[in-house]
């Protein structure tokens, strides 16, 4: 019985997740950049780049990639349609952020002892 209503309400947040503004300026974005295969392209560079920099355990590598990322980050979003799919992509992924870390707090998971530790 618990999971069933466990199992309905998250059939009913991911329905509202999908129906919220923030995924609905998404789904707008992605359609300006659909068959623009070059912005898709630096998009998609940008991101790879993001993501190296954020798991790089090379201080040195992450001060280069920063530097690096800060330029193309300039350059790229004087686009407004790679603007606007960067600013919507970004508000998302928050909104999901904080739905995640809103959950997990709910339950004690008594990581009290290494919760400095954990990224939240």
């Amino acid at each position: 019985m618990i999971k069933t209503e466990v199992e309905r309400c998250k059939k009913d947040l991911i329905r509202a997740i999908l129906e919220s503004g923030e995924v609905q300026r998404f789904e707008k974005a992605k359609e300006l950049i659909a068959g623009k295969g070059e912005k898709r392209r630096q998009i998609d560079e940008f991101r790879r780049n993001c993501f190296l920099m954020q798991n790089s355990e090379s201080p040195i590598d992450i001060l280069d990639l920063m530097d690096e990322q800060m330029k193309e980050r300039l350059k790229i979003r004087k686009d407004s349609e790679i603007a606007e799919y960067l600013d919507s992509e970004l508000d998302v992924c928050r909104m999901l952020q904080h739905i995640c870390i809103s959950v997990i707090k709910s339950v004690d998971l008594e990581i009290e002892g290494f919760e400095d530790s954990i990224e939240m």
